[in-house]
């Protein structure tokens, strides 16, 4: 029994608890490609990440295992992360730290995830029994690669960004004038066609 639940109930509470917190989590990272501040949406993603490594710590576990060692790196990503977002309200370098933290924080659950479905979900466990395959989610999983490439889409973004550039709010932004390719002026000679 874990808190007043079997552990099978519990484990799936952790698991709709993490979902939902990644799911969120997506919205969020989207918020900020599109330079949207989503205060709610964040707060909850930021409820969510931390109700998902805290109960990760209340299943039974018996010595230090690397599942502990995830869950601690998590908390103190995390706690940065509140601490950026709520303490230095994203003024000046927060605003980034804010950034590539809860960005850290989905990144760990999503590779957490995917490395529980390969070791619980029997169908996967087929394909990498021993979770020493390339392809089990532990060597090479996509999450990792996905992780530079948004780094990288937040750093090309950066110049009109306003979560990167420090800016308080984007309706303060005024909107770029749109540039136009130049077009050659259609031609007044149509083509004649003979068949």
């Amino acid at each position: 029994m874990i808190l007043g639940m079997s552990i099978p109930a519990f484990t799936l509470l952790h698991v709709i608890i993490t979902v939902v917190a990644i799911g969120i989590g997506l919205i969020v990272v989207g918020g900020m490609f599109a330079s949207h501040r989503l205060p709610a949406t964040s707060a909850l993603f930021l409820t969510t990440t931390i109700l998902t490594s805290v109960t990760g710590f209340v299943f039974p576990i018996h010595g230090f295992t690397p599942a502990l060692g995830v869950g601690i790196v998590s908390c103190v990503i995390l706690a940065i992360a509140l601490f950026a977002y709520y303490r230095e309200h994203l003024k000046g370098a927060w605003r980034w730290i804010y950034v590539v933290t809860a960005i850290a924080a989905l990144y760990v659950n999503v590779f957490v995830l995917i490395v529980q479905c390969f070791v619980k979900v029997a169908a996967l466990n087929t394909l990498a029994p021993t979770q020493s395959e390339p392809h089990s989610g532990l060597r090479r999983p996509r999450c990792w690669r996905s992780l530079p490439w948004t780094e990288l889409q937040l750093r090309s973004n950066s110049g009109r960004s306003p979560l990167l550039r420090g800016e308080r709010s984007c309706e303060e932004i005024p909107s770029r004038p749109r540039i136009r390719k130049h077009r050659p002026p259609k031609s007044s000679v149509r083509p004649v066609l003979i068949f």
